[in-house]
This record gives structure tokens, C-alpha cells and sequence, in this order.
């Protein structure tokens, strides 16, 4: 078995949507720092072992996610991401509006621009487990 989830926060571009989101909605969504939990250290084997089962090595994949341009990577965060219905269901008009400024102008901070568009920083963590023999 691989599990692989997100890697720490500050190592994936669209976290700050979350609290642009929560901020608005006056809502704190207590699953989105749990998206971001299961890619700290130490987590994920411990997880393969209460499961039954023996952890393997565990890697952290430092990779970008790739958008046409800066726009269409808010549009995938905003209505894509963990709290979409609440961007959609909570916010006015003006508030989306807000959201998509804030995100817009950090992404274009972080942005590399490639042939295709724009890439991302999006790391992650794989782990890998097995049922014990015997």
C-alpha cells in the first residue's frame, strides 16, 4: 500500500486560500490543518502501524502543480479546494472578490512561468506499507 498526502503547509502554493476563505465566512473549518498533519514527520508510519501493518521508507516529493496562468490556479483553489462550499455558500459577491485578489497576488509571488503557463510549489509524502507475513 502507498498512502500519499500533502506535504507541509508552507511547501503548498494554495494554503493561504483557507484563511482568506475562513476569515470572510467567519467559519473555522477544524479538517483543512488535518490536510496538512498527515505530511509531517513521523506521521504517516505511525499511521501504517496502527493499521496492522509494517511501514516502509517514507519520501518527501517536492513538486509543482502547472496552470495556465495565475487565474486559472485561483479558480482551481477557490472552487476546488477544501473549503469550496464555503467560498461559494458563505461569501458575497465582494467577499469572493477579495478572496480571488489576495490569492491572485500570491500566487503571481510564487509563480514560474514555463511554456505552458505557470508551475507551483505543491510537495507531498508518500509512505508505503505492507501486511506482515506470517
Amino acid at each position: 500500500m502507498v498512502q500519499v498526502v500533502w506535504g507541509p503547509a508552507p511547501a503548498v502554493w494554495f494554503v493561504p486560500v483557507i484563511p482568506l476563505i475562513e476569515d470572510r465566512a467567519e467559519y473555522y473549518s477544524a479538517v483543512c490543518p488535518m490536510m496538512f498533519f498527515y505530511g509531517l514527520p513521523g506521521v504517516l508510519p505511525r499511521m501504517i502501524g496502527e493499521a496492522g501493518m509494517e511501514a516502509g521508507g517514507t519520501i518527501s516529493i517536492p513538486g509543482r502543480m502547472r496552470f495556465a496562468d495565475a487565474a486559472e490556479a485561483v479558480e482551481a483553489a477557490v472552487h476546488g479546494g477544501p473549503l469550496a462550499g464555503l467560498f461559494r455558500n458563505r461569501l458575497d459577491a465582494e467577499a469572493q472578490a477579495e478572496v480571488r485578489e489576495a490569492l491572485t497576488a500570491h500566487v503571481e509571488s510564487l509563480a514560474e512561468p514555463d511554456a505552458a503557463g505557470i508551475s507551483l510549489p505543491a510537495e507531498v509524502v508518500a509512505a508505503v506499507g505492507r501486511v506482515p507475513q506470517g
